[in-house]
């Protein structure tokens, strides 16, 4: 009967997906004078890191960034860019009152490994004394799969990611409201384990400005 026995195998026959995207968006509507809305937010620092075993990266990273940019003049203005083979993607979009910029980067060397960043940032300031909006956003993702090789059974695995960033908000007695808020999230096999959100709102003749800087962990 034991010449019957399986063998164990020698590894975490587990693959899981992972998604982390940075993203701000920014908007502003006045009546007649100047409203400003403004936010940044980078990711850096993950660490994946099992109790037993060690992670191995299926693939180069998957990278994406988009930004866009539009007002009340009718303009609209897009970009996009990827990548499956390391380095840094940017994309840039701007109109009048306002501009959105995205990035991410990971290893240009293989096998890849954890030092992948993504930034994202949208601007908009809409002078003047006339009715006027504006609204951008920036966005950086990267994709990828590992698995968790050298055990057996069930391993605990921490999760963690460094977020920097800032919020800022201003009108005077004119403008209408400025809004803008910063969102980080990892999803894990399409179910967020990580996550961040932000945002600043407000009326007429007013400002607030928020700082970020916080470490980002989980056990799954």
């Amino acid at each position: 009967m034991d010449s019957m026995k399986r063998e164990k195998p020698s590894f975490y026959c587990v693959c899981l997906s992972l998604i982390f995207t940075a993203l701000c968006l920014s908007q502003v509507q006045e009546a007649g004078a100047t409203a400003i809305a403004n936010s940044d937010l980078s990711f850096f620092n993950l660490q994946i890191t099992p109790q037993f075993g060690a992670i191995d990266l299926l693939f180069d990273w998957e990278w994406e960034a988009f930004a866009e940019a539009k007002n009340s003049l009718g303009e609209l203005d897009q970009d996009y860019d990827f990548s499956l083979s390391g380095g840094t993607v940017s994309a840039d979009a701007m109109v009048t009152w306002a501009d959105g910029h995205g990035d991410a980067s990971a290893p240009i060397f293989f096998p890849p490994d954890l030092s992948v960043t993504a930034n994202a940032n949208s601007n908009v300031n809409c002078p003047g004394c006339d009715p006027k909006a504006a609204s951008s956003l920036g966005r950086g993702s990267l994709f990828n799969e590992f698995v968790i090789t050298g055990g057996l059974g069930t391993v605990d695995v921490d999760f963690s990611a460094n977020l920097l960033g800032d919020l800022y908000v201003f009108t005077d007695e004119c403008g209408l409201f400025a809004i803008t808020e910063v969102i980080f999230g990892l999803e894990l096999d399409g179910n967020p384990i990580l996550f961040h959100h932000d945002l600043l709102a407000i009326g007429p003749n007013s400002s607030d400005r928020l700082p970020v800087s916080e470490a980002l962990f989980t056990t799954i």
